[in-house]
């Protein structure tokens, strides 16, 4: 079991402060969050209709791939939490 997990990419970075600026978590990346975070790309449908609190448009066009990758690592891993490392 994990005691600490921690995110360094820059996706984890900008995901977690989606997160927090949205108020789905205090910035701790969980599986439950993440599938908010992958149903908010699905129902913007396009990335120029995609409005993610904080997440600056230069990574709208590749969060979807960062999103689908954090996922199945929490997932595969069984991690509870990925806290993004500063």
């Amino acid at each position: 079991l994990w005691q600490e997990a921690l995110g360094s990419s820059g996706t984890a970075g900008a995901v977690s402060q989606v997160l927090q600026a949205a108020g789905i978590t205090d910035g701790r990346i969980t599986a439950e969050a993440l599938r908010w975070c992958i149903e908010q790309c699905l129902a913007a449908g396009d990335v120029t209709r995609l409005q993610l609190p904080s997440l600056a448009d230069d990574r709208k066009a590749i969060i979807g791939g960062g999103l689908c990758l954090l996922y199945t690592i929490v997932n595969h891993f069984d991690i509870k939490e990925l806290k993004p490392a500063k």
